[in-house]
């Protein structure tokens, strides 16, 4: 119960800032060039959460529900397929988001209910971030069950530092699309949602049919990682190709910048060295 209760609580929590991190920025005009270094910190701790805590955790928790067992199948094929499934679900979900096309004009009549759900269902964004976040609920629901407390505090914190400029993104790309404000703000508060409710069906199914043992588990986290995984490379993706074309504007004089500045480049950095100060902390 004291698990439920602290999970219910981050829940709330992380639907609470995610839902304003997306509204209030936009409300005040920040443009989203100016988010990069929070994106850039946000993607250095994803990189070294899932190298330096994730991963090891998820493989030493299979290798320990797997010990005594004697599967046609090993412990490290299962490790890899369990990272590379997580990789290729949200590879095919990125790719069914940018291959498809969303018609807002259709889909932005606020009179109803209804015409809110069929603007989501119609955007693929949407969809697509939701359930990638409903991927998130999985790995911090699952997380409760492992046997350092302190383990699904950071991976609460690694998951809202990612989600907080996700929102916001999410929100401009939607108002850039043409939904109207009514819409949009639907669009994030069912975003805000998908990971804390995930995180609490996720932990429901596993308390409920008894499935809190090593292999399951382990299997759960490293799937959870190869989804983080990917997120790391759209992320990054994503904030060169922004700066690509910001580049594109200015005069010819100027060779175009596809890099990040040093000051992302150092909060990257330390992003991904944070984790290790963690995990060297949790280990005295």
């Amino acid at each position: 119960m004291p698990d439920l209760l602290a999970l219910f609580l981050l829940a709330v929590l992380m639907a609470a800032t995610s839902f304003a991190a997306g509204f209030l920025p936009w409300k005040f005009g920040l443009p989203l060039h100016q988010l990069d270094t929070v994106i850039a910190s946000s993607m250095g701790i994803l990189v070294g959460t899932v190298l330096v805590l994730v991963i090891p955790e998820g493989a030493e928790t299979l290798f320990e529900g797997r010990a005594e067992d004697h599967h046609f199948l090993s412990t490290s094929t299962i490790a890899g397929v369990s990272l590379l499934t997580g990789f290729m679900i949200m590879f095919m979900v990125d790719q069914y988001t940018v291959v498809k096309d969303s018609t807002p004009s259709s889909y932005s009549d606020e009179s109803s209910w209804r015409a809110l759900f069929e603007s989501t269902l119609h955007s693929t964004l949407t969809i697509g971030l939701m359930l990638h976040s409903c991927i998130d609920g999985i790995a911090l629901g699952s997380s409760f069950f492992h046997q350092k407390n302190s383990f699904h505090m950071f991976l609460f914190f690694m998951i809202i530092i990612h989600k907080l400029p996700t929102a916001f993104s999410l929100a401009v790309v939607l108002h850039t699309e043409g939904f109207s404000v009514t819409a949009v703000n639907f669009h994030l508060f069912l975003f805000a949602l998908s990971t804390p409710v995930s995180s609490l069906i996720t932990y429901g199914v596993i308390s409920i049919l008894k499935l809190d043992n090593p292999l399951v588990l382990g299997i759960l986290l490293l799937f959870s990682a190869g989804t983080f995984l990917y997120s790391v490379i759209h992320v990054m993706m994503e904030v060169l190709e922004r700066k690509s074309q910001k580049t594109s504007y200015e005069p010819e004089s100027k060779p175009p910048v596809h890099a990040f500045s040093n000051t992302e480049m150092a909060l990257t950095v330390a992003g991904m060295l944070l984790p290790v100060i963690f995990s060297l902390a949790g280990a005295h």
